[in-house]
């Protein structure tokens, strides 16, 4: 007797398909499909049709749900600082010298902007911190 499991309109998942599915649904995050497919894995029906669906944009992260990636960008935003305070870097590139943001972009495979953006997002989180820390106080 074979088990399988439906997954909405993906039918006939095995258990750890099943389980990759769920963990997507919590961290929205596709590299462990990516990796399904690097290696060959044997994969059924149901969960070629998920893959598909998700590559295509049929099924995506629901709207204000924060992808899996503030860790990343904690690392980017202390790279990028440590780049400015001790290697006198610029944020951004110029005609003549790459900046923090295009270095630590480099290293970790993504553009230049995505780091600034990445630097940004984590910024503006250390702000609205301080200042609520700062209305606490008052």
């Amino acid at each position: 007797m074979k088990l399988s499991f439906d997954n909405r309109d993906h039918q006939d998942l095995t258990l750890c398909e099943s389980l990759y599915i769920g963990q997507y649904f919590e961290n929205f995050d596709i590299t462990p499909f990516a990796e399904m497919v690097r290696d060959n894995i044997e994969l059924t029906d149901g969960m070629r049709l998920f893959i598909h669906d998700v590559m295509t944009g049929k099924i995506r992260r629901p709207r204000g749900a924060k992808s899996k990636t503030f860790s990343r960008d904690l690392e980017i935003h202390a790279e990028i600082e440590d780049l400015i305070e001790l290697g006198g870097k610029n944020l951004t590139s110029n005609a003549s010298n790459d900046g923090a943001a295009a270095i630590v972009a480099d290293k970790y495979g993504i553009k230049e902007d995505a780091a600034v953006k990445a630097y940004d997002r984590i910024n503006k989180a250390i702000n609205y911190s301080r200042k609520i820390e700062s209305e606490e106080l008052n």
